[in-house]
């Protein structure tokens, strides 16, 4: 049913976007569904950065999708906001029969998604909404202001215990072109939770990361696109200080910059 390739679903908490919507319609529908849920303003913003407006008007998100599940050194955009907001795809054959999965095993799997008489396509993606007490920052390293692909890109979320404290409850980092689809530090997500988010912690939590990162990441699979080449060490050094950048932001938005040092304030600009 090809209209509803097209559907649109807007939950209290979750928004549910069909296959065929272009990257344009995701960006205005998180657009609107930050007007209550303002940790997508930062999933906005990068969305931005993604090809151009007339790029963005024609392509689809499940294009996106499955161009990074051909393609697995392209260090897609679309792919690590939706892992980074644990977002679920569906999966329809023609019998209407459905399948969920997060976006990480899609890539990951490669029976998915299955071929021959029961085939399947995307037919949507399912966003939950951040919850209220969590902080969300992403970036996008390239080297040019926008048209090119990410060196690196990272999104940070860190959910709190109350709407002012600094206990982390759970985080998720994801990063791209560190090894050929989103990575997700888990061991590192691992060592905050629970914590109080304060210097001694960011810099115990900032040795995991360089160890995770160090012992996960891996080279291009191909010579070109120039993009994917990208020395290992400076890839590193970009997690590594794109994390610690959102975490200062993420405690300044929770007690204030006061709390920051003049070069932690730097930092976050």
């Amino acid at each position: 049913d090809l209209p509803d390739l097209h559907g649109i679903l807007r939950g209290s908490d979750t928004l549910t976007v069909g296959a065929a919507c272009s990257l344009s319609v995701l960006l205005t529908e998180l657009k609107a569904a930050a007007a209550n849920t303002p940790q997508f303003d930062a999933v906005v913003r990068h969305l931005k950065l993604v090809a151009h407006p007339q790029v963005r008007d024609r392509g689809s998100w499940a294009g996106n999708v499955m161009l990074a599940k051909t393609h697995p050194d392209f260090p897609s955009d679309v792919c690590l906001l939706l892992t980074l907001l644990n977002a679920k795809l569906t999966l329809v054959d023609a019998s209407q029969a459905r399948q969920s999965v997060d976006v990480i095993s899609f890539l990951s799997d490669s029976s998915l998604p299955r071929t021959g008489s029961k085939a399947q396509i995307i037919h949507s993606v399912n966003i939950p909404h951040p919850a209220a007490n969590s902080f969300v920052d992403t970036f996008k390293i390239m080297r040019r202001h926008m048209n090119a692909h990410a060196e690196l890109n990272a999104g940070f979320l860190f959910e709190f215990s109350d709407s002012s404290g600094t206990a982390i409850t759970s985080a998720r980092m994801v990063f791209g072109n560190v090894i050929h689809r989103p990575f997700v530090a888990e061991q590192t997500c691992k060592a905050l939770e629970g914590k109080n988010l304060t210097s001694d912690t960011l810099a115990a939590a900032r040795n995991v990361l360089e160890d995770e990162i160090r012992a996960n990441i891996v080279d291009a699979t191909v010579a070109d696109p120039p993009f994917v080449v990208v020395d290992k060490g400076y890839r590193q050094a970009l997690a590594s200080n794109l994390f610690f950048r959102a975490a200062l932001r993420a405690l300044a938005s929770r007690v204030g910059p006061a709390v920051l040092s003049p070069e932690e304030l730097s930092a976050i600009e």
